[in-house]
């Protein structure tokens, strides 16, 4: 009986502790709080200071609406918004590699400034839908998945990963990928491919552990007729994934 006791005793604290670590930013008029957020330690982002929050929004009857992390007032990371409490979207939110940003200075190939990204703000890079049962709805979301051919790789093997994006509504019929070549950022790997890509690319050594890329991928809506000068769609999408090298 004691340590049933103490074990509530103990949870009690802990939640009292989380509960008091958040501070209300907003609140209603019936006097609900809107924003509570926990100030977290500031971070450095390609040399720039950013003050990071924890932010939770709720409706005016308590409930939550959306939860994640803001750095000086700009959403990123995962980002999880709800209905009835229940969670029915992720959005991932990233500051774009600014090599990726440079390039639109010497490459006409891809243009950035349609986009209006900086390197110093956010940019919403994907977005998953769920349905009720908590599965996600890929015809209403934008993402890009990779499968890798291995869970742990060696030095000098021949990384081999898939990619696949999507966008809502829309069949992607055509993708131009640029990655950084590894050890050598000055240089860029281009690739061309539709729906699908295999990258694959040399593992010189334990630190080429990550793949960065920018996807510039052209798609067309499958619920319109032809000749719709609205048919197709434009969009960038940045990767920045990490593997493991033994």
């Amino acid at each position: 009986m004691k340590k049933i006791l103490l074990a509530i005793i103990s949870l009690q604290l802990f939640i009292s502790c989380r509960e008091n670590r958040f501070q209300v930013e907003s609140e209603f008029e019936n006097g609900n709080s809107e924003i509570i957020y926990e100030q977290l330690t500031d971070t450095i982002i390609y040399g720039k200071n950013y003050n990071r929050k924890y932010r939770v929004k709720f409706n005016n009857q308590k409930d939550t609406l959306r939860k994640g992390i803001y750095i000086n007032k700009m959403a990123i990371g995962k980002h999880f918004f709800y209905e009835k409490n229940k969670i029915i979207c992720e959005r991932n939110y990233i500051v774009p590699n600014p090599f990726f940003i440079d390039l639109d200075n010497e490459n006409e190939t891809i243009d950035f400034s349609a986009y209006k990204i900086r390197q110093d703000s956010t940019y919403l890079n994907t977005a998953i839908f769920f349905d009720k049962n908590g599965d996600s709805i890929i015809d209403k979301s934008h993402f890009y998945r990779t499968k890798f051919k291995k869970k742990k790789w060696n030095v000098n093997d021949s990384l081999e990963v898939e990619f696949e994006f999507y966008y809502p509504n829309y069949k992607v019929i055509k993708s131009d990928l640029y990655f950084i070549v590894p050890s050598d950022s000055t240089m860029i790997t281009l690739a061309k491919a539709d729906k699908d890509y295999i990258l694959k690319r040399k593992i010189l050594d334990k630190k080429h552990n990550e793949i960065k890329g920018v996807v510039d991928f052209a798609a067309y809506d499958k619920t319109k007729i032809e000749g719709d000068s609205t048919k197709y769609a434009f969009r960038i999408m940045f990767i920045n994934e990490e593997f493991v090298v033994k």
